[in-house]
């Protein structure tokens, strides 16, 4: 949905744009993760949910980063 699109460009990021991301979350891994948990919001709400140990990790330490890109 094109609501998403803001949250989705907070966890992978964009360049181009000088937005950073969360380092190692590409376009398939955050289209995955917004559109099972529907915002960045919800998504660090439900980290306990992510099976993934690496990459709830990488999330949890680059929240910052994610939010901030999302502004």
């Amino acid at each position: 949905d094109p609501e998403k699109i803001i949250d989705l460009l907070g966890l992978m990021g964009d360049s181009s744009d000088n937005v950073p991301g969360v380092p190692g979350i590409g376009i398939k891994t955050a289209a995955e993760l917004i559109n099972k948990y529907k915002n960045l919001d919800n998504l660090f709400k439900m980290m306990k949910e992510i099976p993934q140990k690496k990459r709830r990790e990488t999330l949890l330490e680059n929240k910052s980063k994610a939010i901030l890109s999302k502004r």
